[in-house]
């Protein structure tokens, strides 16, 4: 299976050269008739690179290397050729500022609850680059960074991982996990469990705001972290464990207000519908 697969991938290689004049790959599945064509971008960097990306509808994935590079592989899928063909790659590039928008030439369409077109990006950046990451409906992941994060989907789950710094993370419909040493976290869901893992080293430099309208929430924190705690479920508990809380306020296990450590700026969580645990990590 292994090598027909392989064949394939190297005879889609010459199609692609000689008649579509795209780089990587072209693979046809027929059980599921998904046309895919994968196109490479490159960029040369100096110092922290600022990377914003976009794509209508797909998945972000963003890793890092120790290069001075940036590589962007766009996986364009459609139910045949002419759909990819009209999905555009727009690439700039200002110093170290690096924008790659996927953009459709005209309005998607649906089969049986499917957009016919969808196009993901698998990106790897330099340890130390700042990521701005958007997509109209698909999950994101981030991994092992020392930028500021900042992503956005409209519909997808959101994993944010080893990173360090601030981040900012919004889905309309998903879950959102965010682990770190962390310096900022405003993590918001339309409908979806929260969790943030701040690490060893992670404090309060801004007010943090951590919020889902349907789902549970857990935060974990080094015991030394200071802040102004404020803590409210509309449909459930509210449970502080093992860290040194100063208690103003407790309203039927559904609101905690209280001084954590030396306090400082402002911790707000927030559920429409679930617990919310705060503890030590």
């Amino acid at each position: 299976m292994a090598q027909t697969s392989f064949a394939r991938c190297g005879q889609a290689v010459t199609i692609a050269v000689s008649t579509l004049v795209a780089t990587g790959c072209v693979d046809i599945v027929a059980n599921d008739r998904t046309h895919v064509e994968r196109e490479e971008k490159r960029f040369t960097t100096t110092g922290s690179p600022l990377v914003d990306l976009k794509t209508f509808d797909g998945a972000i994935e963003v890793g890092s290397w120790d290069r001075a590079e940036v590589l962007v592989t766009v996986e364009k899928r459609g139910f045949d050729h002419s759909d990819v063909a009209s999905i555009d790659v727009e690439t700039s590039q200002n110093g170290n500022d690096i924008t790659v928008a996927v953009i459709p030439h005209n309005r998607d369409v649906q089969m049986f609850g499917w957009h016919r077109r969808a196009a993901s990006l698998f990106v790897t950046v330099p340890r130390d680059a700042q990521i701005r990451a958007r997509s109209g409906d698909g999950r994101i992941q981030v991994r092992d960074l020392k930028g500021e994060v900042s992503v956005q989907t409209g519909d997808g789950s959101i994993r944010i991982e080893d990173v360090a710094g601030a981040v900012d993370a919004q889905s309309g419909d998903g879950s959102i996990r965010v682990d770190g040493t962390l310096t900022r976290v405003r993590a918001r869901s339309g409908d979806g469990s929260v969790t943030v893992r701040a690490g060893s080293g992670s404090s309060a430099t801004d007010n943090w705001n951590i919020l889902t309208g349907d789902g549970s929430v857990v935060v974990e924190l080094p015991a030394t972290f200071n802040a102004e705690l404020d803590a409210h479920s509309g449909d459930g508990r509210v449970r502080v464990d093992r860290l040194d809380l100063q208690m103003q306020r407790r309203d039927d296990r559904s609101t905690v207000r209280g001084r954590l450590g030396d306090g400082g700026r402002d911790l707000r969580v927030r559920t429409g519908d679930g617990s919310i645990t705060i503890r030590q990590f």
